[in-house]
């Protein structure tokens, strides 16, 4: 740990992602003028986020002038130089947490704390009964798998390392839980791009993580042509909905989107999956109870107009996304 981030951690991994950055301007300027414009701009949307007329009114003209001449550039580099609102972000979040691998799995010693490891044991038994099947060896995809502390969870509950596929965006992160947990498999990849190495899931589970997405319903359409019949997509955060808005309302470019709301995920299913005529039914919703923020999507064989059924919803979060 020292020799990686010095006698300071927070400043070393400041400094490791500064590095990053310039490496990065040396070798595609372009992507990492347009990561900064993004930033700019989600930081200056949320800044004037429901403000009052009064409290526009103090804000000087110059700033939503320079903002305007941000968001005009950001749409030249996009239009004009092959650059993504997927590319910027994705820059963004690697360079992020590659800095952040060894300090997060160091901190973390491999596994949650008592507190949210407590918060999780609701999703952590979803996930355990749809995990065991009377054929064949279920597989789960863990999006977003970070440092890799959901295997040591789930396999308290049965499940296999082998049974496990961490995804994520940043090398350093899936090369820091391949060490710690051998038998689980850790690919390095965009979420939007991965075609689940030829196979199946029977559980796609976002733990802490779809928040972090650059098109949390894309994601979730993703997931769902990863699922097989009767598969289940997972979305949970221990810590609750309400925390995810406190945190884009402080880092919009690092967590640029909410938790979905109940009505989101309504429409989602309503929507079914066309593409194979598979219903989508929403089997339970929690915002903000004991358990955190907690829901469960199941694909299921059938016409595609889906079928919401007798919805558990514990709690409606009030807040959420547009699809």
């Amino acid at each position: 740990m020292l020799k990686i981030y010095g006698q300071d951690v927070e400043k070393g991994t400041e400094q490791r992602i500064s590095n990053a950055r310039k490496s990065l301007e040396i070798s595609d300027p372009l992507l990492v003028e347009a990561m900064g414009l993004r930033r700019d701009k989600l930081r200056w949307d949320a800044s004037i986020a429901n403000i009052s007329v009064l409290a526009e009114s103090r804000i000087p003209q110059s700033s939503f002038s320079q903002a305007a001449r941000r968001e005009a550039r950001l749409s030249i580099l996009l239009s004009d130089h092959g650059i993504t609102s997927q590319d910027s972000h994705n820059a963004g979040q690697i360079l992020t947490w590659d800095a952040n691998a060894e300090a997060r799995a160091f901190r973390q010693g491999g596994k949650m704390s008592d507190a949210v490891t407590a918060a999780l044991e609701p999703t952590l038994e979803t996930v355990s009964s749809k995990m065991f099947k009377e054929k064949g060896v279920s597989r789960i995809c863990d999006v977003g798998s970070g440092a890799g502390v959901l295997v040591p969870l789930l396999k308290e509950y049965g499940v296999g390392a082998e049974q496990i596929v961490g995804v994520d965006i940043s090398n350093e992160m899936t090369m820091v839980a391949g060490r710690a947990h051998p038998g689980a498999t850790f690919v390095t990849a965009d979420w939007m791009t991965y075609d689940g190495d030829g196979g199946l899931f029977d559980v796609v589970v976002f733990l802490m993580s779809l928040h972090d997405l650059a098109e949390p319903i894309a994601a979730l359409t993703k997931a769902v042509d990863l699922l097989c019949d009767g598969g289940s997509i997972i979305i949970s955060h221990p810590k609750g909905a309400e925390h995810v808005e406190m945190q884009n309302r402080r880092a919009p470019d690092l967590v640029p989107n909410l938790l979905p709301c109940f009505e989101d995920l309504e429409v989602f299913c309503g929507q079914g999956d066309s593409e194979s005529k598979r219903s989508l039914e929403l089997e339970c919703f929690e915002g903000d109870g004991a358990a955190g923020y907690l829901a469960v999507i199941t694909c299921c064989r059938g016409g595609g107009e889906g079928d919401m059924g007798e919805v558990n919803q514990e709690q409606e979060e009030p807040t959420g996304l547009e699809s």
